[in-house]
């Protein structure tokens, strides 16, 4: 997604900056700088917008229809998004609800006339661990990894005040390692070696 088309679907959709950093769980800033950019957008957030911009566009639909609004569907609560069991029992009242309940099935056939969302961006909402970058992780892990491989390799052969040190040096030989490894795939991907 390119930031022209980014502008587009949000005067489409009527979403202003404000409402789309909330629904995705960033700073306003951040929204205004993929409406100015000239790259495209990375793919996840893409998918998140995607799929954001295309739920408001139906919801939007629905609301102008002029289809009345179910006042069981209405007063129900929020979904409770934190527990797996009450989810899937909340999911089936709302269902065995709009089974027998005449707005909802016509409000439901509207539904279908209406062109589908997007896809559920499924690894767009992984937290912290879905900015990481991947370099970043092998080398901390590595470290983590080669620190305890130097103390079971080497740990025995010396005196226990040593023995950390020991540990330490084998996990920053792993950082070094990946560490001159980054650099050289940038220097060499740059010039195109």
């Amino acid at each position: 997604m390119t930031a022209l088309e980014l502008t587009k679907r949000m005067s489409a959709s009527k979403v202003s900056v404000d409402e789309l950093a909330a629904w995705l769980n960033r700073r306003p800033d951040e929204v205004i700088n993929w409406m100015t950019s000239e790259r495209s957008l990375p793919t996840k957030v893409g998918g998140q917008l995607e799929w954001h911009l295309g739920m408001r566009l139906v919801e939007e639909r629905m609301r102008t229809s002029g289809l009345p609004t179910c006042p069981w569907l209405e007063a129900q609560p929020d979904p409770p998004w934190n527990n797996p069991k009450a989810l899937e029992r909340y999911s089936a009242e709302i269902d065995a609800h709009a089974a027998t309940c005449p707005i909802c099935k016509q409000r439901t056939a509207f539904a279908a006339t209406l062109p589908q969302p997007p896809p559920f961006p499924m690894g767009s909402y992984e937290g912290v661990l879905s900015n990481v970058n991947p370099w970043f992780a092998w080398m901390v892990c590595g470290g983590l990894v080669w620190f305890f491989v130097g103390l079971l390799a080497r740990g025995h052969n010396v005196l226990a005040e040593d023995y950390l040190q020991v540990g330490l040096l084998s996990g920053l030989a792993w950082v070094g390692l990946v560490t001159v490894t980054w650099v050289a795939a940038k220097v060499f991907l740059r010039r195109g070696a």
